[in-house]
């Protein structure tokens, strides 16, 4: 189609599968079909099997021969593309591992082995069961992409997904995209209609290309991108899985004052993207009770809590945590502080 893409090559569902044979990743899944949520089944554990299974000599060097195709002497991400990733209705952004900065031979093998196991950590696992999606033939694809030397990178979401359908969003960030993505940056943002929204921007390639991919594909996208100071590069392209109309003010997201400071960092792993209303009033609710019983058990549950939403609440459909009431249980703790709190959770 034309659109400027990085060198990329992949390692096969093919790959994924013959190592997934092996009896001890095989009764590893076994015992996470065997309770609800993969409770006693720890990311840790899950990432131990796969590596200590490790990888047969020759997929080993056919993993390392197409990296060297890809990027001869250079760094590579290696990135999840699951076979129910980033679906029509259900988009699992941020829940399977990923690496940028990979280089020597060990660790661009450790990296995909670690990608195949995120397959099985747990908040994706938990995720498929919310979207009634079968885990006995899931699989997991893995990219090996050149890496972009970024001088600005970031998202472009076709269609706003909080506002109106005749505008898109772009959030962007100096350098690599990992610091956006991980929230460990706060991007800058802007809110454009569609019309003209390249004409004269920094990012407008970024923007142009963007939509380019949503006439490709047929639906509105959420695109990754990254600039080297000379081009513009997509490295991602995934449905955006709701749209404008039922996302904004469809009268069931929490009333919130204007000074609550809240962030998605954490949040937006365990309750991703846009919640139907159903949704949100189970899953919702068990991760505020979750919260509720963390700070009840240790004796800091604030009593002016009487709203059934107080950790956790939702914002044009999508769950964010409450960081100001959490620095307020943070400061009545022995020793505790709002600004500690914040440099452990960040």
């Amino acid at each position: 189609h034309g659109l400027p893409v990085p060198a990329t090559a992949v390692v096969t569902t093919d790959a994924y599968r013959r190592v997934a044979e092996h009896p001890a990743i095989v009764e590893l899944v076994s015992r996470l079909g065997m309770t609800a949520d993969g409770a006693g089944v720890d990311d840790e554990v899950v990432d131990a099997t796969f590596v200590g299974v490790g990888v047969p000599d020759d997929l080993r060097e056919s993993i390392l021969r197409i990296r060297r195709e890809v990027a001869p002497g250079q760094p590579v991400a290696v990135r999840s593309s699951a076979t129910t990733e980033d679906l029509g209705g259900a988009s699992f952004a941020g829940q399977y591992s990923s690496f940028i900065g990979m280089d020597g031979d060990d660790e661009v093998v450790d990296a995909v082995v670690r990608v195949w196991a995120s397959l099985w950590h747990r908040a994706p696992v938990l995720y498929r069961r919310l979207h009634g999606m079968s885990g006995d033939d899931v699989a997991m694809a893995v990219i090996i992409q050149a890496m972009v030397p970024a001088v600005r990178s970031g998202v472009v979401f076709t269609t706003d997904p909080g506002g109106r359908a005749d505008h898109l969003r772009v959030e962007h960030v100096p350098g690599f995209g990992e610091a956006l993505v991980s929230g460990a940056v706060t991007p800058s943002a802007e809110v454009l209609a569609r019309a003209d929204a390249h004409d004269g921007l920094v990012v407008g390639d970024a923007v142009r290309l963007s939509l380019q991919a949503e006439q490709v594909f047929g639906t509105p996208q959420d695109v990754e991108w990254a600039d080297d100071g000379t081009r513009t590069w997509l490295v991602q392209s995934r449905p955006i899985t709701t749209t404008p109309d039922v996302t904004h003010d469809d009268g069931f997201d929490t009333p919130i004052a204007d000074d609550r400071r809240l962030t998605t960092a954490g949040i937006g792993e365990m309750l991703p993207g846009v919640f139907p209303i159903l949704s949100w009033a189970t899953a919702g609710f068990m991760v505020e009770e979750a919260f509720r019983q963390t700070m009840s058990q240790l004796g800091a549950l604030p009593s002016r809590l009487t709203e059934s939403h107080g950790f956790v609440v939702r914002v044009r459909g999508r769950a964010a945590l409450d960081l100001g009431l959490v620095g307020e249980v943070a400061t009545s703790l022995p020793g505790g502080s709002a600004e500690q709190l914040e440099h452990e959770y960040f």
